[in-house]
């Protein structure tokens, strides 16, 4: 029993170590539309525009080297809200652009575990029905990601990725005759999936 104690862990060691052997993904370019559940990590945030976000993305990457990606993602999100206090309505438009890399292995033929991350930039957009606030303040910022995952393949050409990840946007809004403006914090988790293509 002890022999196979040790056993096991060491064959999944094993199915996970980096191959030197030819990739098992014969078409290197991807592109995959995805769909995740956005949760704001500022609590101001949440109580304006609530706790789960819809968000869109579109990813595109290239493999190279059996196990490295580089991608592009071109994220949406929208939500509406009631501002605290007076509860007017209030909606936020957020628009991120990554440029990155994941980390690919392949235990299985049909599995391909990432990891990666990237930084980019994002842009920001109210419309705020509030008193005596700016209506439609905007503002480009920055953008970083982190994201972990596992693609599973249908055939050479189609599969699935489920996938989670961290986005922190980050702004400035300068003051606008006098009065200051409220920089929001708009990092979050997601997750999510997503179908893709190969070719």
């Amino acid at each position: 029993m002890q022999k196979l104690f040790w056993i096991v862990p060491l064959l999944l060691l094993q199915s996970f170590t980096f191959s030197t052997e030819p990739a098992v993904i014969k078409k290197p370019w991807s592109i995959q539309e995805r769909l995740s559940a956005f949760v704001p990590q500022s609590t101001t945030v949440r109580d304006i525009y609530g706790s789960v976000w819809p968000a869109y993305s579109l990813e595109a990457d290239y493999l190279v080297w059996h196990h490295y990606s580089p991608f592009f993602n071109l994220g949406f999100m929208y939500k509406s809200g009631k501002s605290i206090g007076w509860q007017n309505s209030t909606e936020v438009y957020l628009l991120p652009l990554i440029a990155g890399v994941n980390g690919l292995w392949h235990p299985k033929p049909w599995l391909h575990p990432f990891f990666g991350g990237g930084m980019g930039t994002a842009y920001i957009h109210f419309n705020d029905h509030s008193h005596y606030v700016r209506r439609h303040p905007h503002a480009w910022g920055g953008s970083l990601l982190l994201q972990a995952g596992c693609e599973m393949d249908f055939s050479s050409r189609l599969f699935f990725d489920l996938f989670t990840s961290y986005r922190w946007h980050f702004f400035h809004f300068a003051k606008h005759h006098g009065v200051k403006t409220y920089n929001p914090q708009m990092g979050g988790f997601e997750l999510g999936g997503s179908f893709g293509v190969r070719f």
